[in-house]
């Protein structure tokens, strides 16, 4: 018989919690096996104000914010942006996920993504996520 990956039931690892949001909420295509406990760093991130940054298997690199759609999120956004792509190409990494999650993801999204776009340009290695507060709520052992 086969051990069991869960010493008890219901119980759910941080490497399925973060399996679970960046393949089903930010629809990465990182294979399974790069979730396995070896491959993942969580460490508190460097920047000021980030609720969160997770590097996978060194391949990618993750970092969340808890925003408002406030009228200096534009020269945050690009801010973030810089040195998440400055981080990714420094480490060798593939990818660079922003997260931004508020109370009010829509209003956000309006105020982001079109800054985002025209400071992406041809980079496809960048992508932006605007997400609710609740969506990040199976990232963390307690709700944001």
């Amino acid at each position: 018989m086969e051990p069991s990956r869960h010493p008890t039931p219901g119980f759910e690892s941080s490497c399925d919690r973060i399996r679970r949001f960046v393949q089903d909420t930010l629809g990465c295509a990182c294979p399974d096996a790069a979730f396995e406990g070896a491959g993942i760093e969580i460490a508190p991130a460097d920047v000021a104000e980030a609720l969160f940054q997770i590097v996978v298997a060194e391949r990618l690199l993750l970092r969340g914010y808890r925003v408002t759609a406030g009228e200096g999120l534009p020269a945050l956004l690009t801010e973030w942006l810089e040195a998440g792509k400055g981080e990714r190409d420094a480490r060798g990494l593939n990818r660079f996920r922003l997260v931004l999650a508020s109370e009010s993801p829509e209003m956000v999204e309006g105020r982001v993504v079109p800054a985002f776009e025209r400071w992406r340009g041809a980079d496809e290695r960048v992508h932006l996520h605007v997400l609710g507060l609740g969506q990040l709520d199976g990232l963390f052992a307690q709700p944001c």
